[in-house]
């Protein structure tokens, strides 16, 4: 009855909201004409085979310095936890366009020769290339959207007859040859409220992808989120282990819906790809930093940034992506989604947790407070009420907002799903997931990404 259930509200879905509208897939063209910043020096470098000794001044702009050899490994470091940190509930934040972007170098390690490099990027570049983006409507979603959306707000989650589905599993979940088990007490607020959200096709669940390992992996080990193509946003303990230079072989697999179920197929982040074919991680550098204290204040650089090989996004679209302020932000209507593990030893996982399903909470990530600010005054991180679990690290919080140019709300990741305060919580305990923003810096860093490799 529950796979019936599916099938009748994803037709109704098509009914009510309009068939997906299909789209061509994206320019590969960047959006700055003559390449005024010399990214194809860049690129040339940190693909080079043969690194250099010594530090690369490529321009004003660009300074590239190789670190060392690195490794790709299946470590698991799923979400970390740490004591609550105070702050306050509605910070002064100024516009991006009045502060400085408080950027930094990052790391950037290359799958196919396994190296790593530190690169200092001018704010000067950042801006003009986010600029470009932004006046080019490259920040927002795209690719394949649906004519409307499932979700945004209340009273609209789903369609109608999911809706009636949801609201039986968030108290039950029923399986085949058991009775019912209610539910055990979650994560936020004493009471866990995940459902299963299906059809993963449906926009823009599809953009959600599942990290797990490779070759062969089911178990979600994170969670990330198609912004591009072929890039993606997560938390950067989903990329690499804090301070050490392990990165993670993984297989990516957007709107993955069940084992062997992958709709848009698979795209590998190993240690060989194909010849010629490069693909990336980018943390920032505080995140390896040896002199980084490892405390909770560690996860303000928890935020990373993934290009695949594969453009599956020509086939899902993309979420788009966005820096506010927190007086923006608290008006907001905010949503997670994301892949849990259904590990046993995990207590915090959904009531019958099942493997490599995509889930979310029925009630919406209400902000709580924010901490570590910037030197811009931006604070990095907030916490939020909804329910999650360890799997779901890297996974989008976003809200919608009303798109000019496509005439209807889209979805905007605004942050990433990085720590925890508690596994089972109390009814006290309404706020305890930590979420890494995405900040003026990091606004400006994704443009960058897309701009070097669109």
């Amino acid at each position: 009855m529950r796979y019936l259930a599916s099938i009748v509200g994803a037709l109704l879905a098509l009914c009510l909201f309009g068939a997906t509208v299909q789209a061509q897939p994206s320019s590969p063209d960047p959006c700055l004409p003559g390449d005024p910043y010399d990214l194809m020096a860049l690129a040339a470098v940190i693909a080079s085979s043969t690194p250099p000794s010594a530090p690369v001044v490529i321009n004003p702009d660009l300074t590239v310095v190789f670190v060392d050899s690195a490794a790709m490994t299946d470590d698991d470091e799923i979400m970390g936890r740490g004591p609550a940190l105070a702050g306050p509930a509605a910070p002064e934040e100024k516009p991006i366009e009045s502060v400085r972007l408080d950027a930094m170098p990052v790391r950037i390690f290359n799958t196919r020769t396994q190296f790593e490099w530190r690169v200092t990027m001018s704010e000067r570049m950042l801006r003009a290339i986010y600029e470009c983006h932004a006046a080019d409507g490259r920040t927002e979603a795209g690719g394949p959207l649906d004519a409307g959306a499932i979700e945004g707000g209340p009273p609209l989650y789903l369609p109608a007859i999911l809706a009636q589905e949801s609201n039986a599993l968030s108290v039950t979940h029923t399986l085949q040859g058991a009775g019912p088990v209610v539910a055990p007490a979650g994560w936020s607020g004493g009471d866990d409220t995940r459902i299963i959200r299906t059809p993963t096709t449906l926009w823009p669940w599809r953009t959600l992808t599942q990290s797990s390992s490779w070759p062969d992996g089911e178990q979600s080990r994170c969670t990330m989120t198609l912004i591009g193509p072929r890039h993606l946003i997560t938390a950067a303990h989903c990329l690499v282990n804090f301070g050490t230079s392990n990165w993670k072989a993984r297989k990516l697999t957007p709107a993955r819906n069940g084992v062997n179920v992958e709709p848009y197929g698979v795209s590998q982040m190993t240690p060989n790809p194909p010849p010629g074919a490069d693909a990336w991680y980018i943390v920032p550098d505080p995140w390896l930093d040896p002199n980084t204290p490892d405390d909770e204040n560690k996860y303000q650089w928890d935020i990373g940034l993934v290009l695949m090989l594969d453009r599956l996004g020509d086939q899902t679209g993309w979420m788009g992506y966005g820096a506010y302020p927190a007086s923006d932000l608290n008006t907001r209507y905010h949503l997670n989604r994301g892949y849990p593990s259904c590990d046993s030893s995990y207590s915090e996982r959904p009531q019958n947790c099942q493997i490599a399903r995509l889930y979310g909470d029925t009630q919406e990530c209400k902000i709580g407070y924010y901490h570590n600010p910037g030197s811009n005054g931006w604070n990095r991180e907030y916490t939020i009420g909804c329910d999650l679990s360890r799997g779901h690290s890297g996974s989008p919080v976003y809200h919608y907002r009303y798109s000019p140019s496509k005439g209807k709300n889209v979805p905007v990741v605004t942050a990433v799903v990085s720590w925890h305060e508690c596994l089972q919580c109390s009814e006290d305990d309404a706020y305890p997931n930590h979420v890494r923003r995405i900040t003026p810096w990091v606004l400006t860093l994704i443009s960058w990404l897309k701009e070097q490799f669109p």
